[in-house]
């Protein structure tokens, strides 16, 4: 754990447990789900050599509209 973190931790009272804040989360993914899902379970019953990589499952999706990144 880092130095801020356990400082927070002794300046709240005592007994007061630490509050997270997540942030929200884009969901660019859903409108392609069932897609994605689909072709993995295709690809499950291939032989490993023949199954699509993440690279290829992302170029069908750039080509289905999707404007995500690669990386995230």
């Amino acid at each position: 754990m880092s130095r801020n973190t356990i400082e927070k931790w002794v300046r709240e009272p005592e007994g007061a447990e630490p509050r997270y804040r997540r942030r929200e989360v884009p969901r660019k993914l859903v409108p392609f789900e069932a897609q994605l899902l689909q072709a993995l379970e295709t690809d499950a019953r291939l032989p490993r050599r023949e199954r699509r990589t993440a690279l290829k499952l992302y170029a069908e999706l750039r080509s289905e509209g999707f404007t995500g990144s690669y990386s995230g």
